[in-house]
């Protein structure tokens, strides 16, 4: 009677093993992976201006910068903007909403992505 039983139940002792394998081998840590964030730019506030925490302003593409807009006033601006930057601000007819990620100095300086 045990060794019946014992080779009755060994196929299904054996499947349950392999399904146990099978959740092992699946990757558990991590199921969401590290998303790419976004490259920001670092913008400086006009003297009396300040920068508001995920606000959306207006970047304008000057001579030799990148200047940041809120409506009709000009907040600060991005010194010497890179590459990348200039081509995304010139690609839209020379404007580009920016989204603030993160305020500094109490507004006085702010990290700005091009959205």
């Amino acid at each position: 009677m045990g060794l019946d039983f014992v080779t009755a139940c060994t196929p299904t002792f054996r499947r349950s093993w392999d399904r146990g394998r099978q959740e092992l081998a699946e990757p558990s840590l991590f199921l969401k992976f590290p998303e790419l964030r976004e490259r920001t730019f670092r913008s400086v506030a006009k003297e009396g201006k300040h920068f508001e925490p995920a606000r959306q302003y207006l970047l304008r593409a000057e001579s030799e910068t990148v200047s940041v807009w809120d409506g009709t006033d000009q907040l600060g601006s991005i010194a010497d903007p890179p590459p990348q930057l200039r081509q995304a601000v010139e690609s839209g007819c020379g404007v580009a909403l920016g989204t603030v990620h993160r305020v500094m100095l109490d507004g006085l300086a702010a990290d700005l992505s091009v959205a």
